[in-house]
């Protein structure tokens, strides 16, 4: 099942079996070489290893215990990347040859697997308008760096009309 990460912003975190909320999901660290969910920070400066994440169901989170929320920096793999690699909203995009394609815009993730699957990226124009979204598949990136994420220079041929986008995302 495809989820993009602005509709799981602040999805609640539950223990199993309860009702009981433990946290919101505010962000998801993605690995940059593979695309694979390394680590879910939560309301309260917590994280959550992908592997004590039960399956997202009912629009909720589930995790077995509340033990499970621990501190960022004790989670070893997610010290591995960078800081300025973790956030991948609202980087440029550009092609390996240089052209400038816009800003991620969105993240799409398949939630059985807790993999990137596509990027969403969207050129404006007076921050206000936009030109031109592309959805880029995890296949398409060629390098995750601190200022950009680098794709195939096909990806410049891929645009979607802003209308046509809305309509498919709708019935997605």
């Amino acid at each position: 099942m495809k989820k993009w990460f602005t509709d799981l912003i602040g999805t609640p975190i539950i223990l199993r079996r309860t009702p009981f909320k433990i946290g919101r999901l505010l962000e998801m660290v993605v690995n940059p070489d593979d695309g694979s969910l390394v680590a879910v920070l939560t309301t309260g400066r917590k994280a959550i290893a992908p592997m004590d994440l039960g399956p997202f169901e009912r629009g909720v989170f589930t995790v077995r215990e509340a033990d499970v929320l621990i501190k960022p920096d004790e989670l070893v793999r997610l010290e591995t990347i960078p800081k300025a690699k973790r956030r991948l909203l609202g980087k440029h995009v550009i092609t390996k040859s240089g052209q400038r394609l816009g800003r991620v815009y969105d993240l799409a993730f398949d939630m059985d697997t807790f993999s990137l699957i596509q990027l969403l990226a969207s050129r404006k124009f007076l921050i206000f308008w936009t030109l031109q979204k592309r959805i880029l598949s995890f296949q398409d990136i060629i390098e995750i760096t601190e200022e950009a994420v680098v794709v195939k220079d096909s990806c410049a041929a891929q645009r979607i009309r802003v209308k046509k986008l809305a309509k498919s995302e709708a019935q997605a």
